[in-house]
């Protein structure tokens, strides 16, 4: 029997199985028979599984998916849908929410003797561990704050994609996030969105950054990875050079969620830019405290972008080298337009020095005057062929 039919037949014998539960559900470790381990049945397995998993994870042959919410009118549910707008097949195992319930210490007096109530007290502090120091905070721990948690299994050699849809018609808009999973015939599943590979939680994050450099690329894209901490007036801000144009399609945070609001912490942001049009570019991040420049950090990095879509990472010295190559392009911008016009002309006539001299010298004879000039007046209006090599 393979998994799919184990989890099923199990939840469906013990009547646990359903397609959508109350809202205000929330099991405990008292409801008996407990789905599988891999699948939260509380706020802080829950908690515990967004900071290890991110919003979803596969195992157990399903996939298995966690939502924050501060509030109900925040709640969402996991809404899924094939590339054609159709409800495909799928089996929900498990669907719940997980409300936060206040810890309570054990208190003295409820205890026959001190040595019961320390055994208690122990006890305590074993099963919530850190989540116990939530008791000393209740004004300022959010008591409205639960989790929504799904299970499914999709049919063998399928192709679905999730999203975050409002639990009631009171909730906030949905998510525009959706993440995609394909089975194959054996019912095997593989994420295939980006955050199959991208951080979207705390642990993935520490990874990725251990593994990669602040600015990398993969599939196409480059990423950036940097903390920021606003509190303290710190800025993070980003700068383009080169021929190349990197349009950013995603930015978020991957910090740990506090249960109790802290101040002063800092937010682990992910961007992600593709490439808008193909060429060199050096992509510069820095991050301080405007007012305070000791404390500005930068990190840059230069690609080759092709036009099949390939990223690959070059030196600084390289794309140094390619963006002086490129005759008429005065102002270095990666384009020769009227601008670089207006560059040589402030050059002629104020001295103003071009951002590249070697591209100034259209000539090549070492000085940049008026025969230049004259070049690249003719450079740019000689017109560029069509691509079919038919007439102007």
């Amino acid at each position: 029997m393979n998994i799919k039919a184990r989890i099923f037949g199990a939840f469906a014998a013990a009547s646990v199985l359903c397609t959508a539960l109350p809202s205000g559900l929330c099991l405990t470790a008292d409801a008996e028979p407990l789905p599988p381990e891999s699948i939260p049945i509380s706020f802080f397995s829950a908690y515990e599984f967004e900071e290890q998993y991110g919003a979803f994870r596969i195992a157990d042959g399903m996939i298995i998916t966690v939502r924050y919410a501060s509030s109900e009118d925040t709640l969402m549910r996991a809404e899924y849908f094939t590339s054609d707008g159709s409800a495909p097949d799928v089996v929900t195992v498990y669907e719940t929410v997980c409300r936060f319930v206040m810890p309570e210490e054990p208190k003295q007096e409820d205890y026959a003797d001190y040595k019961e109530y320390a055994q208690a007290r122990d006890a305590f502090y074993e099963e919530y561990g850190s989540y116990a120091d939530l008791i000393r905070f209740p004004g300022e721990v959010n008591q409205e704050m639960r989790y929504y948690v799904g299970a499914f299994i999709p049919q063998p050699n399928t192709k679905i994609s999730f999203r975050f849809v409002p639990q009631n018609e009171s909730a906030v808009s949905g998510s525009l996030r959706s993440y995609t999973f394909v089975t194959d015939a054996e019912g095997n599943i593989t994420e295939t969105d980006l955050f199959g590979w991208l951080p979207d939680c705390p642990e993935e994050y520490a990874r990725f950054t251990a593994e990669n450099p602040a600015i990398t690329t993969r599939d196409g894209l480059v990423i950036h990875t940097g903390e920021v901490n606003h509190s303290t007036g710190a800025e993070m801000t980003v700068e383009q050079q080169g021929s190349a144009v990197l349009e950013k399609i995603l930015e978020y945070s991957c910090s740990r969620r506090e249960l109790i609001p802290l101040v002063g912490s800092g937010t682990n942001l992910v961007q992600v830019y593709s490439i808008g049009s193909p060429g060199t570019v050096k992509l510069s991040v820095s991050t301080g405290i405007p007012w305070y420049p000791e404390s500005i950090e930068t990190e840059t990095q230069c690609f080759d972008a092709a036009e099949d879509g390939t990223v690959t990472p070059i030196t600084e010295e390289e794309f140094e080298a390619r963006m002086d190559s490129n005759p008429g392009d005065c102002n270095r911008d990666g384009r020769r337009d009227i601008s670089d016009l207006v560059t040589l002309v402030q050059f002629l006539l104020k001295g103003t020095a071009p951002a590249s001299a070697p591209n100034a010298d259209l000539n090549g004879d070492g000085r940049i005057n008026a025969v230049d000039l004259t070049l690249l007046k003719r450079v740019l209006m000689t017109p560029v062929p069509p691509r079919d090599g038919g007439n102007n």
